[in-house]
């Protein structure tokens, strides 16, 4: 398979690097117990919604390795505008919204987490419409 060369608008690549950013704190075992904590804290104070996340060490394999996955994809996404992977981006997020939302109304995952279902639909609509102007490419 031959990938095309990346060719990706400033908005594009500001949003994967966002996702890479935002995976990789969940990449390393003691930075995303760190990040988890604050979460569980600034939840807290605002007052939202939702009991804290409490994690057994063995359960933050499952954390690290799909910030890894997630930080593995958006590097391959950076050097490439082959619609077909971005698509496949645009899929992996709505997972990602349809699991934090179930999480929330279901098992009473903190509100806060709420953010990275906005940070999803938007990074994802974009994409969309990204791929959708490149001549049919979104279908």
């Amino acid at each position: 398979m031959q990938i095309a060369k990346a060719s990706l608008p400033p908005h594009i690549r500001a949003i994967i690097a966002f996702d890479m950013l935002a995976c990789g704190l969940f990449a390393l075992p003691q930075l995303s117990a760190l990040v988890i904590a604050v979460l569980n804290d600034v939840n807290g104070a605002l007052g939202f919604a939702g009991q804290p996340v409490i994690l057994a060490p063995a359960a933050f394999f499952f954390v690290n390795f799909a910030g890894l996955l997630g930080v593995a994809l958006n590097a391959m996404l950076l050097k490439t505008s082959d619609a077909a992977l971005h698509r496949v981006n645009v899929a992996a997020r709505a997972g990602v919204v349809i699991l934090l939302g179930y999480y929330i109304l279901a098992h009473d995952l903190p509100a806060i987490f709420a953010a990275f279902i906005l940070s999803e639909i938007v990074g994802g609509a974009l994409t969309w419409r990204w791929l959708a102007s490149r001549s049919g490419d979104a279908s």
